[in-house]
């Protein structure tokens, strides 16, 4: 019995019918499966299938002869990880060989293909940073005496001027120092 054609001759608008009109997309707005498993090239390689003890070095160490490998996030509950390549052409020799042959990562094949990321973004990422702050945040871990401002004062002005310095008690000993400039 084949129901597939029946259903695409019979007129029906059921469920399986629904789910490819559209485009790309399907009646609920979400990307059907074949965009999700074919996006477009991306220096950012999506790897599924990893061994949960798979840690950066790994990856690191399968990719690179693909090309020089700039960032990996690994997320091990997902056995999935991120891999960023310097540039696209190795992203794509990676993915278009893992087409055809097994990539091991950790004794383990993995299969890849192209991330919607075009970039991996980390917090801290230097490329990413804010301009420098004339305002610095001092942690005490284990304060041997008591930190006043004065205390704070004494350490800081050798370096530069200080206009304001406050100091917060609530978990530890923090404080705040502001500078008259950047340079300092």
């Amino acid at each position: 019995m084949q129901r597939g054609n029946e259903e695409a001759t019979s007129g029906y608008e059921g469920p399986a019918a629904k789910r490819f009109k559209g485009g790309s997309y399907n009646m609920s707005g979400r990307e059907s499966q074949e965009d999700r498993r074919n996006p477009s090239p991306s220096p950012v390689v999506h790897a599924r299938g990893l061994n949960e003890a798979t840690i950066e070095g790994d990856l690191v160490e399968a990719m690179q002869y693909f090309g020089k490998v700039r960032d990996v996030i690994l997320m091990p509950q997902r056995k999935q990880a991120l891999v960023e390549f310097e540039d696209i052409g190795s992203a794509k020799k990676c993915v278009e060989y893992a087409q055809t042959n097994a990539i091991f990562v950790a004794g383990v094949a993995a299969s890849f293909n192209f991330s919607k990321r075009q970039k991996i973004r980390r917090p801290g990422n230097p490329d990413e940073a804010v301009p420098a702050n004339h305002v610095l945040l001092f942690t005490i871990l284990n304060p041997r005496y008591p930190i006043t401002v004065e205390v704070v004062h004494a350490i800081c002005s050798p370096y530069a001027k200080v206009v304001r310095t406050v100091i917060f008690r609530k978990t530890g000993v923090q404080c705040m120092v502001e500078f008259e400039n950047v340079e300092a």
